[in-house]
């Protein structure tokens, strides 16, 4: 299945067209204040856009043609997938309902603090359970309880399958991916377990390198990122292929299975899932592999000195990602940061972080750019930079003619 052409209508769009949505407010640097945009989703439209929508997608085609170009994404890329066989992704309140209907979650829960409980915070509750196992490791019904709940967390993030929506994904890795071959590849960070990327990159014919190996040989090894697709042209020459970008999971896959001292994607589920379940040890877990060799390439893409990082679905809550992102933010000046978030001004929700992103913004930090919307509203905005690069060549095609006439 070909990728989804950014003028063909997708599936719900109708639906999404009577709601509220599109890319609604912007805050850019340049500007220090926050401008109310359009909110009309519509692709067609996008060509009548006012001068301060025109002036958003300028941005965005900037850091698509920066040197490196890297994605986060999180959460909010998954939950507005259309539910397949009545299975969707999970928010962090489903998996608290899911865990607390297990057996035990009584006898788990006897010495929980209340505010935990009452916030039905599934993060802080598990990482409760972990601090007391590491007080009563030989308590048997306490760590069983803690393998259910985990292996619930799994079952409700495996629901991408053959049959999910997957055409805002399509319309994404295309626009991202499809970069000139003078650029370096893009790299999509994600904080999600499902496979929603992979699926989409399969059906677009798109080549993913996650670090995983073919064939026979599946197991992790980070030295594959290091590798590329070419394609022998005439002559021998050796070009290097279309349709390729990185892909490196933080928090581990729902395809992950622990073998030996290695980890190797498997096909189902695995016997040993390797997962950074949410729990306050993620910072600690983040130094072990193969979560360490993605962080480190993360670490390393942030302070490249002409580099763009586009954050989408990501509440900024995870302290061992958002570390480097302020470090980066605070040392790099060949940094460009691009965030797009529905809750972006919502003070009563949003983080620390974001709210320090707003005030460097205010403050005329032209590097920054925050956005008002939705995944969905982001890709009907972004760019296609290989229409770009098309542009781009045929320009530097009239170029050389010009200049040999010259001569």
């Amino acid at each position: 299945m070909e990728a989804v052409d950014a003028a063909t209508p997708l599936p719900g769009e109708e639906l999404r067209a009577s709601r509220p949505g599109g890319i609604t407010a912007s805050l850019r640097g340049r500007t220090g204040e926050w401008v109310a945009l359009p909110s009309s989703v519509d692709p067609a439209e996008q060509s009548s856009a006012p001068a301060e929508r025109q002036e958003v997608r300028d941005e965005l085609l900037r850091a698509l043609t920066s040197d490196s170009f890297i994605v986060l994404s999180g959460l909010g890329t998954s939950l507005g997938i259309p539910p397949a066989a009545q299975s969707k992704a999970p928010n962090m309140g489903d998996l608290w309902d899911k865990v607390s209907i297990l057996s035990g979650f009584d006898l788990a829960s006897a010495d929980t603090p209340a505010d935990i409980l009452a916030a039905q915070n599934i993060e802080h509750f598990l990482s409760h359970i972990q601090a007391k196992l590491s007080l009563r490791s030989d308590d048997a019904e306490l760590r069983d309880f803690l393998a259910k709940a985990q292996d619930v967390i799994l079952n409700a993030c495996s629901f991408v399958g053959p049959d999910s929506e997957l055409d805002i994904h399509q319309l994404f890795l295309r626009k991202i991916g499809r970069r000139s071959a003078r650029l370096q590849r893009t790299k999509l960070f994600t904080t999600n377990y499902d496979l929603a990327f992979e699926e989409a990159a399969a059906r677009s014919r798109f080549h993913i390198i996650d670090g995983f190996g073919f064939a026979s040989h599946r197991d992790f090894e980070g030295a594959l990122f290091d590798l590329d697709f070419v394609r022998r042209g005439t002559n021998d020459r050796l070009l290097l292929e279309g349709n390729v970008l990185h892909l490196l999971k933080l928090h581990g896959s729902v395809d992950w299975e622990r073998s030996g001292a290695s980890t190797r994607r498997v096909s189902g589920k695995p016997i040993d899932p390797v997962l950074i379940y949410p729990s306050a040890n993620k910072y600690q877990l983040s130094f072990r592999q193969p979560y360490l060799e993605m962080m480190s390439r993360f670490q390393m893409a942030l302070r490249l000195p002409d580099v763009s990082l586009l954050v989408v679905g990501f509440g900024f809550n995870d302290e061992h990602i958002v570390a480097p992102i302020e470090a980066a933010i605070r040392g790099n000046v060949g940094l460009r940061l691009i965030v797009v978030d529905p809750g972006i001004r919502d003070e009563s929700k949003r983080s620390k972080s974001m709210s320090w992103l707003e005030r460097l913004a205010q403050d005329g930090d032209h590097r920054i750019t925050l956005l008002e919307g939705r995944f969905d509203d982001l890709v009907r905005l972004l760019p296609d930079a290989s229409e770009f690069d098309e542009r781009q060549a045929h320009a530097d095609r009239i170029s050389r003619v010009d200049e040999r006439g010259t001569n």
